[in-house]
Order: structure tokens, then sequence, then C-alpha cells
């Protein structure tokens, strides 16, 4: 059975999520997995607005450009809350 991903920026707020891929270049993976976005990991998506979205990872909450979203690949844990 394969899994169901999808950009993280297409996610719809109150979604949690893990996180499968990171596909970016060096440095900004670097800074997401500095940051916890680690494939693997769980994130809550609190806020998915037009042109950014805000994450709860290990209990910290942060933002993230649409553009640096669509390059984190997820899979789906549950549904809004």
């Amino acid at each position: 059975m394969s899994k169901q991903v999808s950009p993280l920026s297409s996610v719809p707020e109150g979604c949690r999520v893990r996180v499968y891929r990171v596909c970016a270049g060096r440095g900004l993976s670097t800074r997401l997995y500095q940051m916890g976005v680690v494939p693997g990991e769980e994130v809550l998506v609190k806020h998915n607005n037009k042109g950014f979205i805000i994450l709860e990872v290990r209990g910290v909450e942060i933002s993230l450009s649409k553009g640096i979203a669509s390059k984190i690949e997820v899979e789906c844990l549950t549904n809004r809350l």
C-alpha cells in the first residue's frame, strides 16, 4: 500500500500530518531541520492562509511561506479538528 503524500502548502487548517520528505536545497533543508521539520516528525497545521502557513512542531509555532511549504511532502494523519 502506497502512502498518500501531498505538499504541506495544500493541507487544511486543523490537520495533523507527518513529514515524509523535504525537497529543497541543502541550505533550506538544513534550516528546516534546525526548526524541527524533519522526516518522521508530526506537525499540526494551525493556520493556512493565502501567503503563509503556521505550524506547531514539537510544541513550538513556526511560520513558513507557501513557497517553502510546497517543498515539504507530508502524509495526513488526521482529518480536520
